[in-house]
């Protein structure tokens, strides 16, 4: 009876011991999986901040482009034909309208103390 009444008082004490190593195995179990959580996050996380910051360096480098692109159409149209002609009609046509008052102002001065403006 001794014997079985130790056997009843270990298996007692082991199976408390089995308890507490189940429980231990579970916090630790429980532990793994934020920790994994949180490295599944963090790496979602960095990775997501690489993909913005090459995302922002191609929309860089987009609008580099596009602002060349910008400049080089101005300046093909600034110096387009159409343009340039009309640039000079526009020259000639402000040529005439100062001869053209030169002449007013010889033939018909203004007497009543009011001055033509020049339009340039």
């Amino acid at each position: 009876q001794r014997q079985v009444s130790e056997l009843l008082k270990e298996r007692s004490s082991y199976s408390t011991e089995l308890e507490k190593v189940k429980e231990n195995f579970r916090a630790l179990k429980a532990d793994m999986r934020a920790n994994q959580t949180e490295a599944a996050s963090s790496g979602s996380v960095a990775a997501l901040e690489q993909s913005l910051s090459y995302t922002q360096d191609s929309l860089r480098v987009r609008d580099e482009q596009m602002a060349q692109m910008q400049a080089d159409f101005n300046k093909k149209l600034s110096e387009s034909k159409p343009v340039a002609d009309m640039k000079s009609i526009l020259k000639k046509k402000n040529e005439q309208i100062k001869e053209l008052r030169d002449k007013l102002m010889r033939y018909e001065p203004a007497d009543d103390g009011v001055e033509l403006e020049d339009e340039d």
